[in-house]
């Protein structure tokens, strides 16, 4: 008797949660292209819907655009669409930058507020798109093709356009580019570079440049928060302190 009213009870109490939230089920799609080096392809992949009071919408598309057939030439974009309050995107890039590429991912905006968007590929590119989550979106399973026609409504977005950055992007060679500041010790970087951190040493190290052969080659930047100073240092770890040069071979100017 006690097992069936805790049973019931348990019943009860997922519907009562549930009672606040909607389920409903997002398409997930995996798209592949190839174009053989002929006419250009404009597809409309999906559309955002209107934003009102009533729409709480996202998007997340992972993406490989290729420059070209050679795997070295494929970028990988994570993308976040969102059109609730106005249109928003937020994308990274693994590999070779996409500014300027035969192929990308634009968005436009209609006169009634709703963005679409758009997979456009030119020359022998191979793209492959997926559709990891959506929400309120219209995805089309079948993309309509119109060819190299410009699309309607105003550009909002556009990989192959600088004006519209990565958040970050890594190519093949392990370099990194970022659209922001980055921070150390801090999340809210005040600058391109923010170390946070204090250092009580006599030469204060919050910032450190090394020798690869020989990493006791350093030179030493920093503050130190105690005794309240600043100091640049070239120290070799261990052996001794090293001469510093600043501006070895500028011209030294005198005036009256």
């Amino acid at each position: 008797m006690i097992r069936k009213l805790w049973v019931l009870f348990s019943l009860l109490a997922a519907a009562i949660g549930s009672a606040n939230a909607q389920a409903s089920n997002g398409i997930i799609l995996n798209q592949q292209y190839v174009d053989m080096c002929s006419t250009p392809h404009t597809y409309l992949i999906a559309t955002l819907p209107t934003s009102t009071a009533g729409t709480y919408d996202h998007l997340h598309i992972v993406a490989t655009l290729g420059t070209n057939w050679s795997s070295t030439g494929n970028s990988t974009l994570d993308a976040t669409f969102g059109n609730r309050g106005g249109f928003s995107y937020l994308y990274t890039v693994k590999g070779p930058s996409v500014y300027g590429s035969y192929t990308k991912l634009s968005a436009y905006q209609q006169s009634d507020g709703s963005v679409n968007l758009y997979l456009y590929m030119a020359g022998c590119t191979a793209d492959t798109y997926t559709v990891l989550e959506n929400q309120q979106e219209t995805v089309y399973s079948s993309p309509v093709d119109t060819l190299d026609a410009t699309p309607p409504g105003t550009l909002v977005f556009d990989t192959s356009n600088p004006l519209y950055p990565a958040a970050n992007t890594t190519d093949f060679a392990g370099d990194f580019y970022t659209n922001g500041s980055v921070g150390v010790g801090t999340a809210s970087p005040t600058s391109p570079l923010t170390v946070a951190k204090d250092n009580s040493n006599i030469f204060p190290n919050q910032f450190m440049i090394q020798g690869s052969t020989n990493g006791k080659q350093q030179l030493l930047l920093g503050y130190n928060t105690t005794s309240d100073f600043a100091s640049i240092q070239s120290v070799k770890q261990g052996t001794a302190l090293e001469p510093l040069l600043l501006n070895p071979l500028g011209v030294l100017l005198v005036s009256d």
